[in-house]
């Protein structure tokens, strides 16, 4: 889509670090600043917020949405990335079950980011806006309680804007051996020939048959623009 029907292309990325950093090899602030970089080669006016230098909260989160919003005097193309560490809940009766797993984003001080701070994030913008919302996480093992950020079905709620949600889990041991530290990369390979949302997903299906798979595109995928079309 031509960048003139979005004169205003707005992203910010939050990139987070917390105590559990150093039992896997990923680095949410890493990713985020990726992603910002990115953003701008894209023509994004692009701003990049990380926790080592400010606590990360949904609430902080939310608040930036907003005022992101606010300065945005006509319909825009925004694209929103978050990336860290998650908890997945395992069945403590069967743990290789394969099913649709809860798993909650930490924030700053292992905050949980819920499915319902995601749909309160996306009521923020306008019917006539399109948000691309990343969740860029490296799984980790925990009991958890609240509803998932990326497994639960997705219900628009008072969402009215045209979203595509994309949630990645990175395999932490699969990243190990593979000596990487961020999937950013192949993130980018996988949306440089999509035109739709379930494109992005064939070209990870792909990526993951042709190496190890440390990225489970599976575990939260919504899109409420009923076309399927993908704009970034």
């Amino acid at each position: 889509m031509s960048q003139e029907k979005w004169p205003n292309k707005t992203a910010v990325h939050f990139g987070i670090t917390n105590t559990l950093s150093d039992e896997v090899q990923f680095d949410g602030e890493k990713d985020a600043d990726y992603f910002h970089l990115f953003a701008k080669q894209k023509g994004y006016d692009s701003e990049l917020v990380l926790s080592s230098k400010t606590p990360i909260g949904a609430k902080h989160i939310k608040q930036q949405l907003l005022e992101l919003k606010e300065n945005t005097r006509s319909n825009g193309l925004y694209f929103i990335s978050i990336s860290g560490l998650s908890y997945v809940e395992r069945s403590r009766f069967n743990p290789f079950k394969r099913r649709r797993r809860n798993k909650s984003l930490l924030l700053s001080g292992n905050e949980v980011f819920t499915k319902q701070d995601l749909i309160e994030c996306l009521s923020v913008f306008d019917a006539d806006d399109r948000v691309f919302f990343l969740v860029s996480d490296c799984e980790t093992k925990g009991q958890i309680e609240k509803t998932s950020v990326a497994t639960s079905k997705f219900e628009k709620q008072n969402v009215i804007t045209k979203a595509a949600v994309l949630s990645l889990g990175f395999n932490p041991r699969a990243m190990k051996h593979l000596n990487i530290s961020s999937g950013a990369l192949d993130f980018e390979y996988a949306t440089k020939t999509a035109n739709t949302f379930q494109d992005v997903l064939d070209n990870l299906d792909s990526l993951n048959a042709s190496n190890m798979k440390y990225v489970n595109s599976d575990l939260g995928c919504y899109n409420t623009h009923k076309n399927g079309a993908f704009v970034l």
